[in-house]
């Protein structure tokens, strides 16, 4: 029997590899960045970088420290 080949969805935002139907997650922030499930590194990688993080902006740098 013919093997079949996954549809090709894109590639992970973390590190770029392609990502096949069922083999990646999506990002837990809503970005809708697509990351290999097999590599957690990915996961960790992307979440400090994803452009829905959350952020926390002051008014003087001098409040910040």
């Amino acid at each position: 029997m013919p093997r079949t080949r996954r549809r090709l969805m894109g590639y992970c935002a973390a590190c770029a590899r392609p990502v096949r139907l069922g083999d990646y997650l999506m990002c837990s922030k809503g970005c809708g960045g697509r990351l290999c499930r097999s590599h957690g590194r990915c996961i960790a990688r992307h979440s400090p970088n994803c452009p829905q993080r959350a952020t926390a902006y002051t008014d003087s740098p001098q409040e910040a420290a």
